[in-house]
């Protein structure tokens, strides 16, 4: 999936600044702190994004052309969440009624017309299995979202000359739940939430080196050349031994796993 080993690969983290519709979403400051470390040796470095359909998408651009990373990983925000969720795919739709902080909304119900109606996310077996290596909080996502975060996601993945791609949602950490008050869903501190990331980091540094631009380039093009169907009807994605990693991320959710402090 990724390059052989090489020099300490660059890490882009792009998280999004809070908004209005996410006022207390942590991405960007969990992206600012681990830029800090460098987790397997990685060089980590923070793009913020703003909640915006275009800005989102031109910031994370930007992000790609300046720093030229080995791999991009996204983070997002799912309040709600008991624990973190691994995009497996990105759809090529927006939601009509779907406005970012501004009060816009996409022109039209496809983010591209005429390209590709989804898009696989081919970092997320390996952050998946990170993060369980630590919690076992963590479930995969098809991407089942319309909205500006989803369409930053496609974007990337759609992008020329992109390199590996992965997206994972954190949730609102139990600390910050106690002292506002709230009810809590998740018993992930920020401090568990910081080291599960990490350790999910340090997983892909360690499968990752400095890529060269034609490795890049057949990420790419294997990217774009997948068939327009939908994920529920598409052959999930397999690994060398023709076992299929999404069906197995789904089993390894469902069973017991090693648990590493969470705090």
């Amino acid at each position: 999936m990724l390059a052989q080993r090489g020099p300490p690969p660059t890490i882009l983290l792009a998280g999004f600044a809070p908004s209005a519709d996410a006022p207390d979403d942590p991405s960007a400051a969990l992206a600012v702190a681990l830029a800090r470390d460098k987790p397997g040796g990685a060089t980590c470095v923070a793009a913020i994004l703003p909640a915006l359909w275009c800005g989102a998408q031109q910031a994370l651009d930007e992000a790609i052309a300046r720093e030229r990373p080995d791999a991009v990983v996204m983070l997002g925000f799912c309040d709600a969440a008991a624990g973190f969720h691994v995009e497996t795919c990105a759809h090529n739709r927006a939601c009509p009624d779907e406005r970012d902080w501004t009060g816009r909304c996409w022109p039209g119900l496809r983010l591209a017309p005429g390209g590709p109606q989804w898009l696989r996310v081919p970092l997320a077996e390996t952050l998946h299995a990170g993060l369980r290596a630590v919690t076992p909080l963590v479930t995969v996502a098809d991407g089942g979202a319309s909205d500006v975060r989803n369409g930053a996601l496609w974007s990337a993945l759609y992008r020329a000359s992109a390199p590996p791609v992965g997206y994972i949602a954190v949730p609102r950490a139990a600390d910050s739940l106690a002292a506002a008050g709230a009810p809590c869903a998740t018993t992930l501190t920020r401090s568990g939430i910081l080291h599960a990331v990490r350790h999910a980091l340090a997983c892909l540094a360690a499968q990752t080196g400095a890529p060269s631009s034609s490795s890049l380039a057949s990420h790419s093009i294997a990217s774009h050349s997948i068939a327009s169907r939908s994920p529920a009807s598409s052959p999930a994605p397999s690994n060398a031994n023709g076992v299929s990693a999404l069906a197995r991320m789904r089993a390894e959710t469902s069973e017991p796993a090693r648990v590493g402090a969470t705090a």
